[in-house]
C-alpha cells in the first residue's frame, strides 16, 4: 500500500513573513482583534442607520406622488365629464366636490375677449401634513 504526503510550499515563507516575530501557528493568532471587531460593526452600524434613513425618506416622496398621481386623476376625469356635457346644459356651471382628503373644485366663466368660449378651470386642493397642495387643469369650450 502506498501511502502520499502532500505539502504546501508556501507554509515555511509565511512562517518568516517577519523578521523576529515568532509565531505558534495557532488559529487565535490569525484571527481579527476585539478592536476590529468592534469597529466593523459600528461601520456596518452607520452604513445600515444612512439606509434606513434614506428608505424613510423615499417612503415619504412615494406618499407624495401617489396622491398628486390621485389628484391629477380627479381633474382629468371631473374634465372630461364637463367637456362631454352640451354648452347650454344646465349641469355645465361653476361647482364642487369633497371627495376625501381632496377638495375638487371647477369654475366655469364666459371669456371677455372671444363670444360663445367658456373658460373651464379645475382644481383639486388637499393638505399633506403641515402643506397644501393643489393641481390645476384649465381647458376652453365653444358650442
Amino acid at each position: 500500500m502506498a501511502f502520499f504526503t502532500f505539502t504546501n510550499p508556501g507554509t515555511n515563507s509565511m512562517k518568516n513573513r517577519h523578521p523576529g516575530t515568532e509565531h505558534s501557528g495557532s488559529a487565535l493568532e490569525a484571527g481579527f482583534t476585539l478592536m476590529e471587531v468592534i469597529l466593523a460593526m459600528a461601520i456596518l452600524g452607520f452604513a445600515i442607520l444612512a439606509l434606513s434613513r434614506m428608505q424613510l425618506t423615499a417612503l415619504g416622496t412615494n406618499q407624495t406622488a401617489w396622491q398628486f398621481t390621485q389628484a391629477a386623476v380627479l381633474a382629468t376625469d371631473r374634465m372630461e365629464s364637463l367637456m362631454a356635457l352640451g354648452y347650454d346644459d344646465p349641469q355645465f356651471v361653476t361647482d364642487s366636490q369633497e371627495v376625501p382628503p381632496y377638495k375638487v373644485e371647477w369654475k366655469i366663466t364666459q371669456t371677455g375677449t372671444m363670444k360663445n368660449i367658456k373658460a373651464i378651470t379645475v382644481t383639486v386642493a388637499w393638505k399633506e401634513k403641515k402643506s397644501a397642495h393643489e393641481y390645476t387643469l384649465n381647458s376652453y369650450k365653444r358650442p
